[in-house]
């Protein structure tokens, strides 16, 4: 069982941030949570982030990409994202690149 917690990482519009994690020898799913507070959108908005933060993971020995929510692509409608990769797809030795970016910031937030 192991945590990490990254809190208040600054992000500017296009960069990323990521983690590099080796799971020799683990007995769990990798998951991976991403949350931020998200000024609200205007009245009758559908798709109403400012601030767009995407999560993926990545594996760097079959660059096979695990986007969150349950989705085959970048979640753009939700502040709060989690991939969840089952333990059964985790290979001895193989390695995960954990990757947030800041695809778009909103007006007045050059860095998040």
């Amino acid at each position: 069982f192991n945590v990490f917690v990254q809190n208040d990482a600054s992000l500017s519009s296009e960069k990323s941030w990521y983690l590099d994690s080796d799971l020799e020898g683990c007995d769990s799913d990798l998951t991976a949570t991403l949350a931020w507070y998200d000024p609200p959108g205007a009245n009758g908005c559908t798709k109403c982030l400012m601030n767009d933060l995407d999560l993926h993971i990545e594996s760097l020995s079959s660059s096979t990409r695990y986007y969150p929510n349950g989705k085959s692509e970048p979640d753009t409608l939700n502040n709060i994202e989690r991939v969840r990769i089952a333990k059964r797809r985790n290979f001895p030795g193989e390695r995960f690149k954990v990757t947030v970016k800041a695809s778009m910031l909103g007006p007045g937030y050059s860095a998040q």
